[in-house]
């Protein structure tokens, strides 16, 4: 008599890790990080918590990982701008056209960056997250003072301007976040951009 088979037990079905990244980091941006709910996570990234827990660790484990991805993202994308520049003032421009372009794209809340829809309510909820998007901003710094070591602003040190550089950033991505519309932005760094690097060009809109 033939034996039966043995039945296996059914595994959780796969999922593609960058793709439940990439759908995490939407919610956190949208919803900040303590707004962001477990179930609107999970039902973004189209996983069950066990899941979750598995692959990412805890939901603060979770929001890391995307600070990373993100801020890898966001320093490629400065490091392309300065490596293709014929000036400093046009890679300064392009740099920030491109987040301007970004920041204030349509979305259920205005957008501003990542960083910013977190820190501006959750670090007094989670203390632990400002020193996972501190270190994304001290990397942002690093990038621009690579752009201002390459191409020296005039009247300043390069570590200073570079402070400058991503604090403006940083606060072009805030008063994004609170709805300041784009032709106001874009006109306040042209404003930093004149002042870094007198004679500077209209800003370019896009990063790329």
């Amino acid at each position: 008599m033939k034996k039966s088979e043995k039945r296996v037990p059914g595994r959780p079905r796969a999922f593609d890790k960058a793709s439940a990244l990439e759908a995490a980091i939407e919610v956190f941006w949208t919803a900040g990080f303590a707004n962001a709910s477990l179930d609107d996570l999970t039902f973004a990234m189209k996983i069950s918590r066990p899941s979750l827990y598995s692959a990412f660790g805890d939901k603060e484990a979770l929001f890391n990982s995307c600070a990373e991805v993100y801020g890898d993202r966001v320093i490629a994308r400065v490091k392309t701008v300065i490596d293709n520049a014929d000036t400093g003032r046009d890679a300064l421009s392009r740099i920030y056209g491109g987040a301007i372009e970004m920041y204030t794209k349509p979305a259920p809340v205005p957008r501003g960056c990542l960083f910013a829809a977190s820190l501006l309510s959750d670090v007094a909820v989670a203390p632990p997250l400002k020193d996972a998007v501190t270190q994304q901003l001290f990397r942002l710094e690093g990038a621009m003072r690579d752009l201002f070591e390459r191409f020296p602003p005039p009247g300043t040190f390069p570590a200073r301007a570079a402070r400058l550089g991503y604090n403006t950033l940083y606060g072009l991505a805030c008063r994004a976040r609170l709805g300041i519309p784009a032709a106001v932005l874009q006109e306040d760094a042209e404003t930093f951009v004149t002042l870094i690097y007198p004679g500077a060009e209209q800003l370019s809109p896009r990063l790329n």
